[in-house]
């Protein structure tokens, strides 16, 4: 892997995810920091780099990924650097202590019960005393949630707490299959969906952006065949 990739790699590993363009900008800076003189980089070029190094760390189930993350306020796309072994949360444990590998499944439960799939970081303060494979004061259960939230598993709106991109790029398996009930599956892709346009006609939810291209093509709701009447945002 060459000095620029490196660069970008451990960038990427740090932040956990970044936001495409934000990854572009960094590129080029990474490339100027070693000639003065080198151009900006393109986002194809920045896909050759992505590309790059997945080949090199795929041989450790490890993968660079993109994904359509459409939280209002922070929606784009974003590069995450994920696991591929599986999709349990219990491979954490490899990285983390019990008690943090518990208070991660208990806030998932917690956000998945909430209507609006959220929580804060009091209340999420507050699931302490029930982690019990470790005792785990609050002051550490808040140091563990800020180093989530650096690392793009969680992201911080407006005093709440909402899944980041990386959670949901890494997580979205579990997810599906631990609260099969609760979560909504867009009809187009098929994906796990939290927030996204409704139809006004039969109240299903789309991401984004493929319900955005559907419509380019075809004028109607792809589930229920009616006028797709709403764009609001599902809460």
């Amino acid at each position: 892997m060459n000095p620029a990739n490196s660069s970008l790699f451990n960038c990427i590993v740090n932040k956990g995810a970044i936001e495409k363009t934000d990854a572009l900008n960094l590129y080029t800076k990474i490339w100027k920091s070693i000639n003065e003189n080198a151009s900006e980089r393109t986002f194809e070029q920045l896909g050759e780099a992505i590309s790059t190094i997945n080949s090199k760390i795929s041989k450790f189930d490890q993968k660079i990924v993109e994904i359509e993350y459409e939280l209002p306020e922070a929606e784009g796309t974003y590069l995450a650097f994920v696991s591929c072994t599986e999709s349990s949360i219990d491979k954490l444990q490899t990285f983390w202590t019990q008690a943090e590998v518990e208070l991660f499944r208990l806030m998932i439960r917690k956000f998945m019960a909430q209507d609006e799939c959220c929580s804060s970081i009091i209340q999420c303060m507050n699931l302490a005393p029930e982690i019990k494979v470790q005792t785990i004061t609050k002051a550490k259960v808040e140091e563990a949630i800020r180093k989530w939230i650096n690392l793009g598993y969680f992201y911080e709106m407006d005093e709440k707490l909402y899944f980041g991109p990386r959670l949901i790029a890494e997580f979205s398996t579990s997810l599906l299959t631990q609260f099969k009930d609760q979560v909504d599956i867009c009809d187009i892709c098929k994906a796990i969906v939290f927030w996204g346009p409704r139809c006004g006609s039969c109240e299903e939810v789309f991401h984004k952006i493929c319900i955005q291209k559907y419509l380019d093509r075809i004028q109607s709701c792809p589930t229920c065949k009616g006028a797709f009447g709403l764009t609001e945002q599902s809460d």
